[in-house]
């Protein structure tokens, strides 16, 4: 508004001037005209300048709004990158504790393996032993079938009996006792699997 103000002063000290200048050069008739002419410039300077103060007017609310919206943005803006940021730092999180996890299902994995090929191992080991037990079983009762087992432990007896003493177990009797629990832990086994 100061603008409109001074450009209207400047014309009207002009016009002014210009007044002076035209009661000197013309006469009075060419004056009338040229007065006339004179106030419609001066109207449409009037005009003009109201046009130009509407319009100074309009553009600075444009400016406070658009200022305003400048203000909302950078503050979305802002928001934007402090949510993208923790985004970011979430994301990296999950990768670190996505190569921990996977680097312990390898550690994991491997421990697995691991016992995977001692359960194999061990499976060897009892179906090795299992197969002398089954061995050793069956020398055992072709033994305590034979004829020569059976005279002797029948000649024991009598001299046991001769001599009055208590009857006493044999190892015969531990070793029958040995493959009974065997059996037994066989079948309970063999029932699991």
């Amino acid at each position: 508004m100061d603008e409109n103000s001074e450009l209207v002063k400047t014309l009207e000290k002009q016009t002014a001037e210009l007044r002076q200048i035209l009661n000197h050069s013309f006469k009075p008739e060419q004056q009338e005209s040229i007065y006339q002419l004179i106030e419609a410039m001066y109207l449409e300077v009037g005009i003009i300048s109201k046009n130009l103060s509407v319009h100074q007017q309009v553009t600075k609310s444009n400016i406070d709004r658009m200022k305003s919206k400048e203000t909302y943005l950078e503050a979305e803006i802002a928001k934007l990158i402090r949510e993208q940021k923790m985004q970011k730092e979430d994301y990296e999180q999950e990768v670190t504790e996505k190569t921990y996890l996977k680097e312990e299902a390898a550690h994991l994995k491997a421990l697995l393996d691991y016992r995977d090929n001692e359960i194999i191992k061990m499976q060897n080991h009892i179906n090795g032993l299992s197969k002398w037990l089954n061995d050793l079983q069956n020398a055992t009762a072709a033994l305590l079938r034979s004829k020569r087992w059976k005279i002797g432990c029948y000649a024991g007896d009598i001299a046991r009996r001769m001599l009055f003493r208590p009857r006493v177990a044999l190892w015969a009797d531990y070793i029958v006792e040995i493959f009974r629990e065997y059996d037994l832990w066989r079948e309970k086994k063999d029932s699991l699997e």
